[in-house]
């Protein structure tokens, strides 16, 4: 009796433990293959989909900032947008290694600059978006180094997939039923008008905030760089359009450039800073201080194409594979 329990019960293990991980490769697999919005963003780039000649890179403000349509109307070069809310320059740095170890090396990498470009990660922003692809060497690396849990959740994807409630985006992906599209080769168009979310920090901050200044002996921007330039890219770094009165509130604000010019100078990179830029004044522009809506977008979005369009007419033998 003892030994027929001890059978059942290592039977019943393994049964269950064979459930599991059937049940997690499904997962991961429904989770890869979910096509619209962001998620459906960085699985075209894992599946070497992309292969674009202009890529744009950064955070938030690259995400909203940059229409590829746009950019590729007037260019006449395939651009793909990689930016992500909430990343600082080390994961950036990750998810460009990472882009480029499955697509074809892009002629032109945008760097967007924003006042948090000398500060590394403390904190992953939105984790459950990484948890399909942490067997990406690059960006597990990084990940794990600023929280531990994940490399519990590359070994038992399971864990994440139910700690992150994913079951029913993986489902979907499984079934080829997905959210409708609101990114557009990566772009997320932001059809909003100014909200209130400046005044409350303002009247929160009315002596203004430092920016945070990290010293280190080779900058996540820096490292940026010179993974463009190993790509054999023309790297170009862009401080998009922020809100004039946003800027009076960071007291280093002009340190902080001052720095990334130094840095540009250094790796002898285009460095466009748009802080005097007079769309930085029409306020319908902006849905806050730091991002534009979707019309200032495609303002921006056509100037930075023109500007791309004078570089190359102006200095064609920098990068000659452009």
């Amino acid at each position: 009796m003892p030994r027929r329990f001890v059978l059942k019960a290592v039977l019943f293990v393994a049964g269950s433990a064979g459930l599991a991980v059937i049940l997690q490769w499904a997962l991961v697999f429904g989770l890869k293959n979910y096509n619209t919005s962001a998620r459906g963003v960085w699985n075209r780039v894992l599946r070497g989909e992309v292969n674009a000649d202009i890529l744009v890179c950064g955070s938030s403000r690259a995400l909203v900032h940059y229409d590829p349509d746009v950019i590729d109307r007037i260019v006449g070069k395939t651009v793909y947008n990689i930016g992500q809310n909430g990343t600082l320059p080390d994961l950036q740095l990750s998810v460009l290694k990472t882009y480029l170890s499955h697509n074809r090396s892009p002629l032109c990498i945008v760097v967007n600059i924003d006042n948090s470009c000398f500060t590394t990660t403390k904190e992953v922003y939105d984790p459950q978006r990484y948890i399909p692809y942490l067997g990406e060497p690059d960006l597990y690396k990084t990940l794990v180094s600023i929280d531990s849990r994940f490399a519990r959740m590359r070994s038992f994807p399971l864990v994440g997939v139910i700690e992150h409630r994913l079951f029913l985006t993986a489902l979907a992906g499984l079934l080829g039923v997905t959210a409708k599209e609101d990114h557009f080769l990566g772009y997320k168009p932001t059809d909003l008008h100014w909200t209130g979310e400046f005044d409350k920090f303002k009247a929160k901050h009315p002596t203004g905030v430092a920016i945070e200044m990290e010293e280190c002996k080779v900058p996540a921007l820096a490292e940026l760089i010179e993974c463009g330039l190993r790509a054999k890219a023309r790297v170009v770094l862009v401080y998009s359009p922020e809100y004039h009165g946003g800027q009076k509130l960071f007291r280093n604000r002009s340190e902080v450039l001052a720095r990334v010019r130094e840095i540009a100078d250094l790796y002898g990179v285009e460095f466009w800073d748009f802080s005097d830029d007079p769309s930085c004044r029409d306020k319908s522009l902006f849905y806050n201080s730091q991002h534009l809506n979707r019309r200032g977008a495609t303002l921006f979005s056509r100037i930075v194409a023109h500007r791309l369009n004078d570089l190359q007419a102006t200095n064609p033998l920098r990068q000659s594979v452009w």
